[in-house]
């Protein structure tokens, strides 16, 4: 059963995924051509980095992808 942030209180990975697809495609209509920083939780900083890589995670993959350590920062180009 999947539930979603409204039943629970808290968001799923699924929300998480698409809210940081919606961010991603604010950022590009808003700051093209621009440097921008993003101080975000580790989990969105992997998603941010996989759709920069124009990768899309499958439904099993969104719990368990991460590719940031506690308080790393990387260069990534969206």
């Amino acid at each position: 059963m999947n539930q979603s942030k409204k039943d629970s209180g808290v968001e799923t990975y699924e929300e998480i995924y698409k809210r940081t697809i919606d961010f991603i495609n604010y950022l590009r209509q808003n700051y093209k051509d621009k440097n921008i920083l993003v101080v975000t939780h580790g989990i969105v900083a992997s998603y941010i980095e996989k759709i920069g890589e124009r990768l899309c995670l499958e439904q099993d993959e969104l719990k368990s992808y991460s590719t940031f350590g506690n308080a790393e920062i990387k260069k990534i180009i969206i």
